[in-house]
């Protein structure tokens, strides 16, 4: 579960997907891409706004988020 919105604005994070996109919608895939994880284990690094805490919450069954 993702902390509220206040809790990560402007913050740097770190993003890792866990689970594979296959089996989900197109668009839930799309977001992974957006976020620029590329499969399973594959890491990004993001500054948190609102449009990536959108994103992060339409998958957040499929990744991990660790606050920097």
């Amino acid at each position: 579960m993702l902390m509220k919105f206040e809790g990560l604005k402007d913050k740097n994070i770190v993003v890792t997907q866990t689970r594979s996109e296959l089996g989900y919608g197109k668009d839930q895939q799309q977001t992974l891409v957006g976020l620029g994880l590329n499969g399973v284990n594959s890491k990004s690094e993001l500054k948190c706004d609102k449009s990536i805490y959108g994103m992060l919450n339409k998958v957040k069954h499929v990744i991990d988020v660790v606050i920097k």
